[in-house]
C-alpha cells in the first residue's frame, strides 16, 4: 500500500483524554496569530469557508474540546502550534496490537504517559516495524503529519503563525507512515482501533487504498468505529475532471460515517480536485491557507488534496465540540446539507457546492436543539427566528412522494413488449421528491394474486381456490438507499435491479421511507411499476 503525496483522510471521535471546555470567543477575541489575516482576506481558505463567521455565531456557547490524530508521519511535537494540545495517554495503557500480536517492549505506555504512538518506529533494513512510544514526526522528513495536522487544528492566540479551523481540537498524536510512502493497511487498521479505543474522533490519513485492499484489512476497523467520522479525499495534487473509477477507498465506502471531499481553487472552481456526483459529498478549499513547519515556523498552502480532509474534519470537530453526543451521520448530512452552492460543482458532487462552516453551525444548532450564546453579558434574547436567537429541536418528520417514469419498462436492455410489439424503454427514473434534506430507503415487492382467507390475503391453494380474490406482496428486495437527498425533486436512474438480481417480468410495488437530519422519518409513499418480458 503505497502512499500519495497530498491525498488525505480524516476521521472525527470524541475526546475522552484531556476532555475540557472552551469558548470560541476566547479563541478569536481578538485572534493575535500574525499569519491570520491571510487567512481570512478575500480567497483565503478561512474566509471562504465562512470560519470568522461561524466562530462569532457560536460566541461564548462552550465549545467541548474534541480529541483528534492524523494517521501519517507523526507530529512535531514541540512545535508551539500544538503546545498544551497533546492529549496525553497514561502510563500503564496498553500498547496497540501489531498485526494481532503484541508488539516488542515496552507493551504499555512507559511512566510519564505519552503523547500518543509510534507504529513504526525506526525503518530497518528488513522494513520490519519496530514500535515505541515516541510519535514525533523526524526532522528533515517530507513534515507531511504536521502539515496536515496545522491546518486541522493550529494553537489560536498564540501569537505564532496562522490558526487552524478546529481551536477545541485535542490530539493524541499516531505516527503510521514512513517518509517512504509506506503507510500500510494492516498497520493503520492497528492504529484506528487503538486511537479509537483512547477515544479519538479524528483521524487524518494521506494515502489512497485500492477496494481490495481496504475491505480486506480497514474497512472491518471503520465499519466498527460507530463513533467516528472519517473524512477522505479521492485524488492527488492538481488531478482536476471526473473520477475515471471508484477504485479510490475510503471515498467508495459508502457507510454513514465517511465523508469523500475534494478540492476547489479560491475561486470555487473546479480546477484542482477531482469531482463525482455520486462519490464526492462537497468541496473544500485549500490554497492560500496557513500550515506548521516541522521545527517551527509556518508555511502557505497551495493546491494539494492533503490539506482538504484535515479543513473538513475540523469542522466536523467544531461541530462535535457543539453536541458531543451527535452521531458521525448527524455531523456528516450538516455539512454536507449547508454547503454553499457554486455553479462550478453543480451536479459534480452530492451537495453541488463549497464547505460553509458558519451555515453547518447554524443548520447543526437547529437540528440538535443548541441555544447558541452571545459573546456580550447581559444581552437581551434575540427573538425567535433572528441569529443567535434559543432554537427547540426539529421534529417535524419530512414529506416524501415517489414517482416512477415510465411506469412499464424492460430489464436489461430497451426491447419490445411482447404484447404490444412495440419497443419500451430500458429502465426508469425514480424521483425522490422530499421537503428537506434527508436520506431515503426504498424497498421492492412482487405483486401477486392470492384468495381472502381468515381476514388475510394468503398464497392461492386448492383448499381456499374459491375465496374471493385479492392481491398480496411478496418478500421485499434489499434495501436502496439514497444519501445526500436535498429538498424538492431527486432523480435517480432505476434499471430494475436490486442487489444483482434483475426483476422478472411482473407487477410490482416500490415502499420508500425518507429520513431527515434530526432522524424524523416520513410516511411511507409508494408508487406501483411493471416489468415486462424483452424480446431482441
Amino acid at each position: 500500500m503505497s502512499r500519495k503525496a497530498a491525498v488525505a483522510v480524516s476521521v472525527v471521535v470524541l475526546a475522552a483524554l484531556g476532555a475540557g471546555a472552551v469558548s470560541a470567543a476566547d479563541a478569536i477575541a481578538p485572534p493575535n496569530d500574525p499569519l491570520y489575516p491571510q487567512q481570512v482576506a478575500p480567497g483565503g481558505a478561512l474566509a471562504l469557508i465562512n470560519e470568522p463567521q461561524a466562530l462569532a455565531t457560536i460566541g461564548a456557547t462552550p465549545l467541548s474540546d474534541v480529541l483528534v490524530t492524523n494517521l501519517d508521519t507523526g507530529l512535531d511535537l514541540d512545535n508551539p502550534e500544538f503546545s498544551g494540545r497533546l492529549a496525553a495517554a497514561p502510563a500503564g495503557t496498553p500498547a496497540p496490537l501489531l498485526f494481532g500480536a503484541p508488539p516488542p517492549p515496552p507493551t504499555t505506555v512507559p511512566d510519564g504517559g505519552s503523547a500518543g504512538w509510534d507504529m513504526l518506529g525506526a525503518a530497518p533494513a528488513d522494513g520490519a516495524p519496530q514500535p515505541d512510544a515516541d510519535p514525533t514526526d523526524p526532522i528533515g522528513g517530507t513534515s507531511h503529519g504536521t502539515f496536515v495536522a496545522g491546518v486541522l487544528g493550529a494553537a489560536w492566540n498564540n501569537g505564532v503563525g496562522g490558526v487552524g479551523v478546529a481551536p477545541n481540537a485535542r490530539f493524541l498524536v499516531m505516527r503510521s507512515c514512513w517518509d517512504n510512502d509506506d503507510c500500510f493497511q494492516s498497520i493503520q487498521a492497528d492504529a484506528v482501533d487503538w486511537a479509537v479505543a483512547r477515544g479519538v474522533r479524528v483521524f487524518s490519513m494521506s494515502w489512497l487504498a485500492t477496494k481490495a485492499d481496504y475491505q480486506m484489512s480497514l474497512q472491518p476497523s471503520v465499519a466498527a468505529a460507530t463513533n467516528a467520522l472519517f473524512v477522505a479525499i479521492p485524488g492527488g495534487n492538481g488531478e482536476g475532471g471526473q473520477l475515471a473509477d471508484n477504485d479510490r477507498w475510503p471515498c467508495g465506502d459508502p457507510a454513514a460515517n465517511v465523508l469523500c471531499v475534494s478540492t476547489s481553487s479560491p475561486t470555487d472552481g473546479q480546477d484542482c480536485g477531482e469531482y463525482s456526483p455520486t462519490i464526492v459529498d462537497l468541496a473544500v478549499p485549500t490554497q492560500n491557507d496557513v500550515t506548521v513547519i516541522n521545527g517551527g515556523g509556518s508555511t502557505t498552502t497551495g493546491c494539494a488534496t492533503s490539506f482538504a480532509a484535515p479543513v473538513a474534519a475540523g469542522a466536523a470537530a467544531v461541530l462535535f465540540g457543539l453536541d458531543p453526543t451527535a452521531t458521525p451521520a448527524v455531523v456528516r448530512q450538516a455539512l454536507i446539507d449547508s454547503a454553499r452552492p457554486v455553479a462550478a460543482w453543480a451536479g459534480k458532487s452530492v451537495s453541488g457546492g463549497v464547505l460553509d462552516l458558519d451555515a453547518a453551525v447554524k443548520l447543526f444548532a437547529q437540528r440538535r436543539g443548541i441555544a447558541l450564546v452571545a459573546d456580550t453579558p447581559g444581552q437581551p434574547t434575540p427573538a425567535p427566528g433572528t441569529p443567535g436567537a434559543p432554537v427547540t429541536p426539529d421534529r417535524t418528520p419530512p414529506r416524501l412522494k415517489l414517482g416512477l417514469s415510465p411506469t412499464t419498462f424492460a430489464v436489461g436492455g430497451a426491447a419490445k413488449a411482447r404484447s404490444a410489439k412495440k419497443r419500451v424503454a430500458r429502465g426508469a427514473t425514480l424521483t425522490i421528491t422530499v421537503s428537506e434534506p434527508g436520506a431515503a430507503t426504498v424497498t421492492v415487492a412482487r405483486r401477486l394474486n392470492g384468495r381472502r382467507a381468515g381476514g388475510r390475503c394468503v398464497a392461492p391453494t386448492n383448499a381456499n381456490r374459491r375465496r374471493p380474490a385479492c392481491t398480496r406482496y411478496g418478500p421485499s428486495s434489499p434495501k436502496l438507499l439514497f444519501n445526500g437527498l436535498i429538498a424538492g425533486a431527486n432523480r435517480r436512474a432505476f434499471s430494475g435491479r436490486v442487489g444483482g438480481h434483475a426483476f422478472a417480468p411482473g407487477r410490482y410495488r416500490a415502499t420508500g421511507i425518507a429520513t431527515d437530519a434530526s432522524r424524523n422519518q416520513s410516511a411511507r409513499a409508494t408508487v406501483d411499476f411493471t416489468v415486462v418480458s424483452a424480446t431482441r
